[in-house]
């Protein structure tokens, strides 16, 4: 399951990791408890006469944007958790082995099983949208430091705004380079304080509006310096670029892209592959499945620093 502000989405595979079922529930998000039973009546939903498939359910692997502790707490979501131990919440009430991580190291995980990052041992997914994500992974294996803390690339200093950040500073990236950030910044190039929702604002920068243009732009300058200093720092094979914020179109894309040349002009020592993700809800969901594989199908293997301290 990959939980959104609003709603839940479900993934049912197979060993394989092949798709099976999906669905999108929505449900409230502002009380961690009722998220807990909405999952709940899903997975009993799964095991119904009337469910698309048959077959015991090993596991359940939910992915959901915030910092995620290794026992499964939540610290400071864009759902508006903090200090909320999901994981005890959803196992009291589903009867299955429950794994919880941040999303974006379980779509690195996922790419790593079924995605762009097969075979490779050093990769970066970066996921620009609602907030400004990072999944590591080195020597094939997703890197989630101490207590699962690891990669929050979202809240490192970058710039004093008058804007604070979900973790409660004025001086995070995800102030320039995220949803807020840019619909902050097309009201101000506005002088405007009529409310646009975030999809509007990327259809009008598809369609050209200069405004737009220009705020996503700006973002796809700053994300791409940021990129630039991790690609410094770790030297991937291959950098995934992923996220909702993608749907903004080529005006995000084209900066990111542009910035890094201009930097990677001086760096012919060290080729980066790119690739830019598909975005589709389902992948995240699908790739949460990962987490089941890894604890309980092949929990023997050699992962590196997964779920250590």
């Amino acid at each position: 399951m990959k939980i959104y502000p609003g709603t839940i989405d479900v993934a049912v595979t197979n060993y394989l990791g092949e798709l099976i079922a999906s669905e999108e529930v929505h449900t409230p998000t502002s009380d961690p408890k009722t998220v807990a039973s909405e999952i709940s009546a899903i997975v009993a939903g799964l095991a119904t006469p009337t469910a698309r498939f048959s077959g015991k359910c090993l596991g359940l692997g939910i992915a959901l944007p915030g910092a995620v502790e290794v026992d499964g707490t939540i610290r400071k979501s864009l759902l508006g958790w903090d200090a909320v131990n999901f994981k005890q919440l959803v196992q009291q009430g589903v009867g299955l082995p429950v794994m919880v991580d941040n999303d974006v190291n379980v779509l690195a995980q996922g790419h790593l099983l079924f995605g762009q990052a097969q075979g490779r041992q050093n990769a970066l997914v970066v996921t620009i949208g609602r907030g400004f994500g990072l999944g590591i992974v080195v020597r094939g294996a997703v890197y989630r430091g101490k207590n699962g803390m690891a990669a929050e690339i979202g809240h490192i200093p970058w710039t004093m705004t008058a804007d604070y950040c979900t973790c409660g500073r004025s001086d995070c990236i995800e102030n320039t380079v995220s949803d807020r950030a840019a619909l902050q910044h097309y009201r101000m190039r506005r002088g405007e304080s009529r409310v646009v929702t975030i999809e509007t604002l990327r259809e009008r920068c598809r369609q050209g509006d200069p405004d737009a243009v220009e705020v996503f732009r700006i973002m796809g300058r700053e994300a791409a310096k940021a990129i630039v200093s991790l690609t410094d720092v770790f030297a991937p094979e291959v950098v995934i670029l992923s996220g909702e914020g993608l749907n903004a179109g080529h005006a995000l894309t084209d900066a990111i892209y542009g910035e890094w040349s201009s930097y990677g002009e001086r760096m012919p020592f060290r080729p980066v592959e790119w690739v830019l993700d598909s975005w589709d809800n389902f992948h995240w969901a699908r790739s949460a499945v990962s987490l089941v594989f890894d604890e309980l199908i092949f929990p023997g293997a050699i992962k590196g620093p997964v779920f250590g301290p």
